[in-house]
C-alpha cells in the first residue's frame, strides 16, 4: 500500500495490525508493506493500493500542492504491474486549488477518478473517526 503521508501511513499500519493480529502478521511486516510515495519510488508490485483518504477540506487546503502533485500520482500509478486500486475521497477529487500550477497538476488525479474510472456504483463505506465507527455514502468506480 502506498500513501502520500507518513501520518496516514501510521494510521493504516495501526488499523491493519488490529485487523490482522490473529493471523500472526507482525506490525513490522505490515509496516514493510505500507509506505509513502517517496520511499516507494523505484520499486514495483503486481498490485498497488494507494490511499488518498483525506476528507477534511481544511487539511486538503493546507496540503493541496502535496496531494495533487502530478509527480506523486505518476509515481504511484506507474509502480503497479497489473492492478492499481486508489482509495480516494471525493473531497480530494473535487477540491479546487487557488494556485494555477497546482490546479493544472491536479488534472491527472481528477481525470483518473472522473474519466478513466468512469463506471461507478453507489456503496456504503465504513469509516472510523475519533475511535467511533460509522458508515458514509460513497461510490465504487472502475475502469474495464
Amino acid at each position: 500500500m502506498v500513501t502520500p503521508h507518513r501520518a496516514q501511513q501510521s494510521k493504516i499500519v495501526e488499523r491493519l495490525a488490529q485487523i490482522f493480529h490473529h493471523t500472526g502478521a507482525t506490525r513490522a511486516a505490515i509496516r514493510d508493506a505500507v509506505d509513502t510515495v517517496e520511499r516507494f519510488q523505484g520499486q514495483q508490485r503486481d498490485v498497488i493500493l494507494a490511499s488518498y483518504a483525506v476528507g477534511d477540506s481544511d487539511t486538503i487546503g493546507d496540503e493541496v500542492e502535496f496531494l495533487h502533485s502530478l509527480n506523486r500520482f505518476n509515481v504511484l500509478a506507474t509502480r503497479a504491474r497489473a492492478k492499481l486500486v486508489v482509495l480516494l475521497s471525493e473531497q480530494v477529487v473535487h477540491y479546487m486549488a487557488g494556485d494555477i500550477a497546482v490546479l493544472r497538476d491536479s488534472q491527472l488525479l481528477k481525470s483518473y477518478a472522473e474519466t478513466f474510472c468512469a463506471q461507478r456504483r453507489p456503496m456504503q463505506l465504513g469509516v472510523i473517526e475519533s475511535g467511533q465507527s460509522r458508515t458514509v455514502d460513497g461510490s465504487f468506480r472502475w475502469h474495464s
